[in-house]
């Protein structure tokens, strides 16, 4: 069985305090964190590593014992033990006295100590310690039970309220989180999105009280701060447009801005009444289900009266107002 140097693996010296060895094992384990390395064996194998050496040098019980191990090992060295040279077939170190270390996994009545049983990691997530670990510390490898350690630590919510027109434009978006959470993150949004929704990080939640347990999730919930102009109803929207009493009575085009951005002309019957309402397909909201189409803009005309009338101007709506037989 080979000996594990933990010391090298979170990269501290022997005589380090125990606050060093927790500042050590923090960077690490956010540097490895399989959420940060999809994918990549080699920074999966380092994360249980270092998360089997916090197991060990964070507890000073555990660290006591492995430490005066080691010091025998390192004599067993000096003496010429595991050197090249060995027998065929045998394994390093196979001459050096493991049994005052080794713990019986399990309590089985037999068991072999070297049979390759592994510890089971009480931070969950399928990783598992070494054979080294299991033979020299037991099966059960944390310092609480497993019932008694969380997998993780608290999961946070936060509330991001975002403008209706960004909501509805999605792509990407910096979210500044707390210092405690991590700092900003940069997130994808999809177009059109819904108040309520809901995004789940991982690990940007409160930190575990255990040591090596890793941190929380935190939920982000989206709410849509109300447009100036818009109003926002399931998939369409409602614009209340000002329009001159001119184009009402007489008719023309009229221009309209939707959401998007993009201005269209609209043709104005002649005489129209106030408070009509215009139905513009498809320049509405981003459907939910369908982000590549919209729902439909409602455009409510409303009469903007003109300022600071001329006297001729005033003379021509008398001459109107008599022919309408509107006296005074």
């Amino acid at each position: 069985m080979d000996y594990k140097d933990y010391y090298k693996a979170l990269g501290v010296e022997k005589t380090a305090t125990a606050e060093q060895i927790k500042k050590a094992y923090r960077k690490l384990a956010r540097e490895l964190h399989p959420d940060k390395n999809p994918g990549n064996a080699k920074a999966e194998a380092r994360f249980k590593e270092v998360n089997e050496a916090q197991e060990v040098l964070s507890d000073p019980e555990k660290r006591r014992k492995y430490d005066q191990l080691g010091a025998d090992y390192a004599r067993y060295q000096q003496m010429g033990g595991g050197r090249p040279g060995q027998r065929p077939g045998q394994r390093p170190g196979a001459e050096f006295d493991w049994g005052q270390w080794t713990t019986n996994p399990g309590g089985r009545p037999g068991a072999d100590p070297f049979g390759g049983r592994e510890a089971e990691d009480p931070r969950g997530g399928g990783a598992s310690f070494s054979d080294f670990f299991s033979s020299i510390f037991g099966g059960s490898g944390g310092t609480a039970n497993r019932s008694e350690r969380p997998a993780k630590g608290r999961d946070q919510r936060a509330t991001i309220a975002l403008p209706l027109r960004e909501a509805a434009a999605g792509g990407p978006r910096v979210i500044n989180l707390s210092p405690e959470s991590g700092g900003p993150v940069r997130l994808q949004l999809k177009p059109g999105l819904r108040e309520g929704h809901s995004i789940r990080l991982k690990g940007r939640g409160a930190p575990s009280e255990f040591d090596g347990v890793p941190p929380g999730d935190l939920l982000l919930t989206f709410t849509i701060a109300p447009d100036a102009q818009f109003r926002l109803e399931g998939d369409d929207l409602h614009l209340d447009h000002p329009t001159g009493i001119y184009r009402l009575l007489l008719g023309g085009d009229e221009t309209i801005t939707p959401l998007s951005g993009k201005s269209v002309r609209v043709p104005i019957k002649p005489e129209t009444p106030a408070g009509t309402v215009l139905r513009l397909r498809g320049k509405g909201y981003p459907r939910e289900d369908d982000p590549a189409h919209a729902g439909d803009l409602y455009v409510h005309l409303q009469p903007a009266f003109p300022q600071n009338l001329t006297e001729p101007e005033k003379a021509l709506l008398r001459q109107l107002a008599e022919l309408r037989g509107m006296k005074g």
